[in-house]
C-alpha cells in the first residue's frame, strides 16, 4: 500500500540492481511465466508459484461451526494473513477469498448458503461441525 511504502521510507532504501541481479530477476520472472501458475506468493523473500487452492486451508481452518456472514470469514482471513501468523507478505484480495469460499462450498468442503451475489448475501460454516451436530441429534 502506498502509505506503508511512505511510512517505511522505502524510497530512501532503494538501490539500483547490478547487472547480475537484473539478469537473475529476469530469469526468475521468465521461470514464473513458464510455470503459469494462478497465484504467486512470497516464500523466504522469493516470489514463487502457488496453486489456486493455496489459501484453502486457512479458509477452512478459520471458519466456525456456526453460520456466519461470509464477509466475516473473509475479514478474519485477511487479518490473519496480514498479521504475520503465516508467512509474512501472504496477503491476497478479498475477491480471491470470496471465489475460493464459493468453490469450497461447491466441493462440499464448507457449507455455503444464500441468494448471492455479494459476500453479505451468503452465510458459511465449517462442514465438520455440521456432521458432528447431526451425530448429536
Amino acid at each position: 500500500r502506498p502509505e506503508e511504502m511512505v511510512a517505511a521510507n522505502l524510497r530512501r532504501r532503494r538501490k539500483p540492481f547490478t547487472e547480475a541481479e537484473n539478469n537473475a530477476a529476469v530469469a526468475r520472472w521468465a521461470e514464473l511465466r513458464r510455470e503459469n501458475a494462478p497465484l504467486r506468493i512470497v516464500r523466504e523473500g522469493i516470489l514463487v508459484s502457488a496453486p489456486l487452492t493455496h489459501f484453502d486451508d486457512v479458509l477452512t481452518g478459520l471458519a466456525t461451526g456456526d453460520w456466519e456472514l461470509l464477509i466475516k470469514l473473509v475479514a478474519r482471513v485477511l487479518a490473519h494473513l496480514d498479521d504475520g501468523s503465516d508467512q509474512p507478505g501472504q496477503g491476497c484480495s478479498y475477491e480471491l477469498l470470496f471465489a475460493r469460499i464459493l468453490a469450497l462450498g461447491q466441493s462440499a468442503a464448507m457449507e455455503v448458503t444464500g441468494p448471492g451475489p455479494g459476500m453479505r448475501d451468503f452465510k458459511v460454516r465449517r462442514v465438520a461441525d455440521r456432521q458432528s451436530a447431526a451425530l448429536n441429534e
